[in-house]
């Protein structure tokens, strides 16, 4: 109403796709008109909001109207208290498209400027790997981090030597030198945990096979290895290596290809002779590090975890579990989940079938 006072707030989502309706801001923003918190949202346009057509359409004709939160786009002339709780017409709907479409062309132009580049030796990748930094004066190009350099080439060394991965990892435990996460952590950077579930990042064998098997350190620059974008509906798909971006010389090599090809050699023999090395549980956890519980394939089947073996003492070691004590107990705890269900369904659905009167009883007699 004319001359009544109400509260503006602010919601943005800076450096993010608008054809993604996770970001934080539009998340903010839903969750404080379900809340009943807002009114009225005003936009520049409808891109402002969302780009992918088919979203915004579903929230300008049936979640606002619901919420009963009007809706403004100042630049497409559109105000939801005009149409009713419709998207507005044809018109609306093909701006939305339009949107979408010109965010798809844009990607692919981006992503096309992009690939350029790196196939004339510029370097596109979020974080360098473990072993370089990027230069302070330009970050496209890559330089040896001298701080961590010698992990990676004694690694090298190691596993050229025959040593397994599982000793090289317990060695670098035992000496206390960080992982490639906890060393971005130590400098402040923001770097991914792609294993939040583990509570101790510790190496093990994936991180040291992850160091041998890498190509960037021979000066090699692979980009392209995998596709995320609007065309795959935001879901990371890898790609065959012939359509890899492969850059030769693009850094310094921190170990010569015939140290990369013995150590690979060694490690590729040691894992693929078809040795059992146990088999992972997705079902059970280890309470003190995180990370999936693995199944000796013997006549008494215990479970175990793998990180036992990462350092000469650790809690880890202490799991050692019978596997039918083990899913018994777990059996049992979903038996009594399952009949708590059961029962409070039951519940539910004799307080639906009172009246009023009885239901107001029923809760003063279990109050």
């Amino acid at each position: 109403m004319q001359g009544q006072e109400y509260s503006i707030t602010e919601f943005c989502d800076d450096g993010y796709s608008g054809t993604d309706f996770n970001r934080p801001g539009v998340q903010a923003l839903i969750e404080a008109a379900k809340s009943g918190d807002v009114g009225m949202i005003v936009v520049k346009d409808l891109s402002r909001f969302g780009r992918d057509y088919l979203e915004v359409g579903r929230y300008l004709e049936y979640i606002f109207p619901i919420l009963q939160v009007r809706f403004v786009s100042v630049n497409d002339n559109y105000d939801s208290s005009d149409k009713f709780g419709t998207t507005g017409g044809m018109s609306v709907a093909l701006k939305n498209l339009v949107y979408g479409l010109y965010s798809a062309d844009l990607s692919k132009k981006i992503r096309s400027a992009r690939d350029t580049r790196v196939r004339n030796g510029e370097f596109f990748g979020q974080f360098a790997p473990y072993g370089y930094m990027k230069n302070p004066e330009d970050k496209h190009e890559l330089l040896i981090d001298e701080k961590v350099v010698w992990v990676v080439r004694r690694i090298f060394r190691q596993a050229a030597d025959g040593v397994s991965h599982t000793e090289i990892a317990r060695q670098l435990n035992e000496e206390g030198i960080p992982t490639r996460y906890m060393y971005h952590q130590l400098k402040g950077d923001k770097f991914p945990d792609k294993q939040p579930h583990v509570k101790i990042k510790r190496w093990d064998n994936s991180s040291v096979r992850d160091i041998i098997t890498d190509e960037a350190y021979l000066g090699t620059m692979l980009w392209n290895r995998a596709k995320c974008g609007m065309d795959t509906d935001k879901k990371r798909v890898e790609q065959l290596r012939e359509k890899w971006i492969i850059v030769e010389n693009q850094h310094e090599a921190l170990v010569s290809k015939e140290l990369f090809q013995k150590a690979n050699d060694n490690i590729v023999g040691r894992d693929m002779s078809g040795r059992t090395t146990g088999r992972k549980n997705l079902f059970f956890i280890c309470g003190y590090r995180g990370k999936s519980l693995k199944l000796r394939s013997r006549k008494n089947d215990k479970y175990y975890c793998g990180s036992r073996v990462q350092q000469i003492e650790n809690d880890c070691q202490k799991i050692n579990i019978a596997k039918e004590e083990l899913e018994n107990a777990v059996l049992c705890q979903v038996r009594g989940m399952a009949s708590m269900l059961i029962e409070a369904r039951a519940v539910r659905k004799r307080l639906t079938s009172m009246t009023g009167k009885q239901r107001l009883k029923q809760r003063l007699l279990t109050a």
